[in-house]
C-alpha cells in the first residue's frame, strides 16, 4: 500500500458555529434570491459545522432521490446520460485506491488530458475488462488530490453520443467529493450505490452552503460548488454558461466568518475577492484565508507521531501521605509542520500572522479540531481496522498513512507544549517560515 505522497501537505480546520445567524440572509446573487441560513435547532447542535469542509459542501455530491437528473454525483451523472437499453454505469474508488470506471454494457473511454486527474489513460486505447456482465477500467495511476479543475471524462456507449461526467463545467473540493453522493449506502456486494444513510459524515445534505445556494439560484440543475482550495480560501464555483453573478454578501458578519471582503474593485485598497475562469467554469474566491482554516503551503516535518503516557489521581492524606485514586493513559497525535511567513515567495497570505491571529482564535485548548492530511478527505483508518466488510480504501476510508483526516481534540491547557510557533530566520534574518507543533488528543479516525 503505497502512499501516494510520503511528503504531503496538511489543513487544519476546526468547526464552523453560524448559530448566531440563525434565519439570516447571507448573501445574493445579482438579481437572483437571497440565501438564508437555516433557522437551526440549537438544542440538536445545529448550526454547527464539523469543519469548513462540511461547511461548504458536506463532502459530497448533491442528492435528489426523485430525479437522477438533479444529482451531481459521476455515478448519477453517468445513470442520467447513458442511452436506454445500454445498461448502467458509474465511477467508484477501489480497494486499490484507483478510480475505477464500470457498466452493464461494454463502452470505451475517450483519450483526454482530463484523464489525468483521475489517474486514467490520456491516450491510445484503454483496456476494458469483461468481468461476468459489468465491464470495467481501472485507472493505472493515482487520482489528483485537492480540487479538481474542469476536468471531465467522456465516455463512448458505443451508440451515439458520446457523454461527458462531470456533465456541467465545474471546480470541485477532489475526486472524493464528485463520486460520493449525499445520503447513500455502498451496496453489500462492492456494486451500486442505493439510496440511504450512507455514513455519518452525511449530516449536512440539506444546509451545507453548497446546498443552500442551489437551492435558491439553481434548484432544477444544481451546478453552483462551493469548497476550500488548497491554499485555504473559500471558492464557489459554476458553469460560466449558467451567467451567474458572484455573491453580494447582505450580513457583514457571515461575511468576515469566510475571508470575504465583498470587493471586486481593481483600484479598491481593500483586499479583492476574485472571479476568474478556469476552463469552462466560473471561479469566485474569497479575498482572505477563511477564518479558522490553515492550508500548508509545504510539507510536513515528519509524519505524525503518537505520543503516550499515564496520568495518576492522588490524594494527600493527614499524616502528609499520599493516597492513589487511579491511574489512566492517554495518547496524543503530534503534527509538526511549516507555516510560511510574511516573506514566504509560496503564498500571497502572511500564514503565521493567520495562524495566530484567526485559527487559534477557532481553535483554543481543548477545542475540536479536523486535521486532513495529503488533501485527502476520507476518514483515516487504520491498518488493523481494515476487513471483509471494512476495504483499506473506498471513497470512505483510507489506510494510507500520509493521507486522510483525523479528528480530535487539541490538547489540553496542563500541557505547554500543546501549540509552539517559532521562526527558522535565514542567514539574512528574513522571517520565510515558522516552525509549528500541535498536538491532538484523543485522536479519533
Amino acid at each position: 500500500m503505497t502512499p501516494h505522497t510520503r511528503l504531503p501537505l496538511l489543513w487544519f480546520m476546526p468547526p464552523v458555529d453560524l448559530r448566531d445567524l440563525a434565519g439570516v440572509v447571507i448573501f445574493h446573487r445579482g438579481g437572483g434570491g437571497n440565501v438564508t441560513l437555516p433557522s437551526y435547532d440549537v438544542d440538536l447542535d445545529e448550526g454547527i459545522y464539523e469543519d469548513a469542509i462540511a461547511f461548504a459542501n458536506g463532502r459530497g455530491s448533491t442528492a435528489d432521490a426523485a430525479s437522477v437528473n438533479n444529482r451531481r454525483d459521476l455515478t448519477s451523472d453517468w445513470q442520467a446520460q447513458h442511452p436506454d437499453g445500454y445498461g448502467e454505469g458509474g465511477v467508484r474508488i477501489t480497494a486499490d485506491n484507483k478510480v475505477q470506471l464500470w457498466c452493464t454494457a461494454a463502452f470505451d473511454l475517450e483519450a483526454s488530458a482530463d484523464n489525468a486527474v483521475y489517474g486514467l489513460p490520456t491516450a491510445g486505447a484503454t483496456s476494458v475488462l469483461d468481468l461476468g456482465g459489468e465491464y470495467r477500467i481501472t485507472a493505472t495511476d493515482d487520482w489528483q488530490r485537492g480540487p479538481v479543475e474542469d476536468a471531465r471524462i467522456t465516455i463512448d456507449p458505443g451508440v451515439d453520443p458520446d457523454f461527458t461526467i462531470p456533465r456541467y463545467a465545474t471546480v470541485a473540493q477532489s475526486v472524493v467529493e464528485l463520486v460520493r453522493r449525499r445520503g447513500r449506502t455502498l451496496a453489500d456486494d462492492g456494486g451500486d450505490y442505493e439510496a440511504g444513510d450512507y455514513d455519518g459524515d452525511d449530516n449536512h445534505a440539506a444546509d451545507c452552503l453548497e446546498a443552500l445556494d442551489n437551492a435558491v439560484n439553481d434548484a432544477t440543475l444544481r451546478r453552483i460548488r462551493w469548497y476550500i482550495d488548497t491554499t485555504g480560501h473559500l471558492c464557489s464555483s459554476w458553469p460560466t454558461s449558467l451567467s451567474l453573478a458572484a455573491p453580494t454578501f447582505d450580513s457583514a458578519t457571515f461575511r468576515a466568518r469566510i475571508g470575504a471582503s465583498g470587493n471586486l474593485a481593481a483600484d479598491s485598497q481593500v483586499d479583492e475577492d476574485t472571479v476568474t475562469t478556469v476552463g469552462d467554469a466560473t471561479v469566485w474566491r474569497a479575498a482572505r484565508p477563511m477564518p479558522g482554516v490553515l492550508c500548508t503551503t509545504r510539507p510536513w516535518i515528519r509524519r505524525p507521531r503518537r505520543i503516550r503516557g499515564e496520568r495518576t489521581d492522588a490524594e494527600r492524606l493527614i499524616d502528609g501521605g499520599a493516597a492513589s485514586h487511579g491511574i489512566s493513559a492517554w495518547e496524543d497525535l503530534e503534527f509538526e509542520f511549516w507555516i510560511d511567513g510574511p516573506e514566504s515567495p509560496h503564498t500571497e497570505d502572511d500564514l503565521s500572522a493567520h495562524w495566530g491571529r484567526q485559527v487559534l482564535r477557532y481553535a483554543p485548548q481543548g477545542a475540536p479540531i479536523t486535521v486532513y492530511m495529503g488533501q485527502d478527505t476520507r476518514r483515516h483508518l487504520e491498518v488493523d481496522q481494515v476487513s471483509e466488510d471494512v476495504p483499506g480504501f473506498s471513497d470512505l476510508y483510507s489506510v494510507d498513512p500520509c493521507g486522510g483526516r483525523w479528528y480530535g481534540w487539541v490538547r489540553s491547557v496542563d500541557d505547554e507544549a500543546v501549540v509552539t510557533l517559532e521562526f527558522d530566520d535565514d542567514q539574512q534574518g528574513g522571517q520565510f517560515w515558522a516552525r509549528a507543533t500541535l498536538r491532538i488528543s484523543p485522536p479519533e479516525e
